[in-house]
């Protein structure tokens, strides 16, 4: 867009364009990265090669069998780690654990275009990777399923079926009692303190480039629930209180296990989204 008929342009037009060319600049460094690595990665393997070559057989024979041993020792520790980390998501998820719950609401695939549908399905990835990996997970719990399954499958993951979460076919203020219900809106006007096992903490499972305004506060009012925003204007000032569906799960781990918004909000949310205070 040239300068001339970038002053044609509205407020939120501008807006829109400034997103579109930071996106296609991160595409691009993203890209440039990838090269890197696998240019880096390929200098490595004929320098590798080249060495293993130049050795005498004996040395050589000595050296495959020592990696050999290594990558066997690296499969039995990331075998052994897989286990541990299903005990703890089974435990999460038992009845009558303790374990924080917090439930993403997948019922508004009609308000996202098929891009940010699909950056859904990348943020819930990072959800379950993100809460299998963690010393104390959270029960996880994915709602509105039946209507995100029927009318708006490109929102879900591949193989999200095989996941250690709970599913739920109703939406989130339908599958639990009012009472229970948390629902996380970067538009409400009281702050998320504490988390309560007795609560269920619901995230807006919505992507949306231009930010519709109060769709996860008009969600938690229509049902009658309690509706919190997480403090980041308190401890990331200026930086914009909308935050992707896994940066949230990321900020509610890391304070169950620090009790500390400040820090639980600078491990969860990375420096290209924040803005210094």
């Amino acid at each position: 867009v040239g300068r001339t008929a970038r002053q044609r342009l509205t407020r939120s037009e501008k807006k829109m364009w400034r997103h579109a060319l930071t996106r296609q600049n991160l595409r691009e460094r993203r890209r440039e990265a990838r090269e890197r690595r696998r240019s880096a990665k390929a200098a490595a393997q004929a320098e590798d090669a080249a060495a293993l070559a130049a050795m005498d057989p004996e040395a050589r024979a000595r050296l495959e069998a020592d990696r050999a041993v290594e990558a066997q020792r690296a499969r039995a520790e990331a075998y052994a780690r897989r286990n541990r980390e299903n005990e703890r998501l089974a435990a999460a998820l038992a009845d009558g654990s303790g374990a924080v719950r917090v439930a993403v609401d997948l019922s508004y695939g009609a308000l996202m275009n098929a891009k940010e549908r699909r950056s859904l399905g990348k943020q819930l990835q990072l959800c379950y990777v993100t809460n299998r990996a963690s010393e104390r997970p959270v029960a996880l719990h994915f709602c509105g399923l039946a209507a995100a399954e029927a009318a708006f499958p490109d929102c879900l993951p591949q193989g999200y079926g095989k996941w250690a979460v709970r599913r739920e076919s109703r939406a989130a203020c339908e599958a639990f009692r009012a009472e229970e219900v948390v629902y996380l809106s970067p538009d409400a006007p009281r702050v998320l303190e504490e988390v309560d096992p007795a609560k269920v903490y619901v995230i807006g499972g919505l992507v949306d480039g231009t930010v519709i305004k109060r769709a996860t506060l008009g969600a938690a009012e229509a049902a009658s629930v309690e509706a919190r925003r997480l403090p980041v204007k308190e401890h990331l000032k200026g930086t914009d209180p909308v935050l992707n569906v896994n940066h949230v799960l990321e900020a509610l781990i890391a304070f169950q296990g620090t009790g500390d918004w400040a820090r639980a909000l600078e491990a969860a949310v990375p420096p290209r989204k924040r803005k210094a205070g």
